[in-house]
């Protein structure tokens, strides 16, 4: 971790991805939004009808108006939408992965594990390629 100014920390992926690694067990000791989502609503319990991913968000939210809602109203869209939308999830990922250790990237697949099955991701640890959008 370094200082980038006065109360201002940067860290590493690798330092951030060990951590995660970590402490993935005990998810008390992260951060709500990088726990797995598995850990904070229980989906299973909860009869959800649909599942929209943020990656897909916009498809998803307009087909849920128009076959379920039976409305063609606007859909709403992402802020700054176009700027994630711009790079492949997927080369990002690769990017960032084939930074780490395979052991590494094997334990935090072990923590988001639930996750990637109940939401259908996919990752492929030989080739650091995802999926499931």
């Amino acid at each position: 971790m370094a200082m980038q100014g006065p109360g201002q920390y940067f860290i590493e992926w690798k330092d951030f991805a060990r951590f995660i690694a970590d402490h993935g067990d005990n998810s008390s000791c992260l951060d709500p939004h990088f726990k797995p989502i598995t850990t904070t609503c229980d989906p299973c319990v909860v009869p959800f009808n649909f599942v929209i991913k943020l990656e897909t968000f916009e498809e998803d939210a307009a087909w849920i108006l128009k076959n379920i809602l039976k409305t063609s109203a606007g859909v709403l869209r992402l802020h700054n939408s176009s700027s994630w939308k711009r790079k492949s999830p997927k080369d990002t990922i690769k990017k960032y992965f084939s930074q780490l250790p395979t052991n590494l990237i094997k334990r935090l697949y072990d923590v988001y594990e639930q996750d990637f099955l109940l939401f259908d991701y996919t990752f492929d640890l030989n080739s650091l390629t995802a999926g499931g959008w």
